[in-house]
């Protein structure tokens, strides 16, 4: 009894860690680049929540089910610009200070 008890808690988390695992691949996620264009220095942000830039160079978004609110200022202060809600690329120079992905 114990071992089936002990086998059924073993799959249980093995399920919880494969959904956990699958979610998080399934992530939006921006990478922002510092430029000229989508060259040079890079940073991704793919959590949840505010983040700011500081890199505005370019950017490539990868959609993965979540949007991003874009703002002209830090700390996701003020109204959002600007929402990404599927795949998208832009090598120009851009004016963002944060993002906000929608979880």
């Amino acid at each position: 009894m114990a071992a089936t008890t002990k086998s059924v808690s073993m799959l249980i988390m093995a399920l919880v860690l494969m959904a956990v695992a699958s979610e998080l691949a399934n992530a939006s996620s921006i990478i922002v680049f510092a430029g000229p264009g989508c060259n040079n220095r890079a940073q991704k942000h793919l959590k949840c929540g505010c983040s700011n830039i500081s890199l505005r160079g370019g950017y490539e978004f990868t959609y993965g089910g979540q949007s991003a609110a874009m703002y002209w200022q830090s700390d996701c202060e003020g109204a959002s610009q600007f929402i990404l809600r599927g795949d998208s690329r832009s090598c120009d120079a851009y004016t963002w200070k944060s993002m906000f992905i929608q979880c």
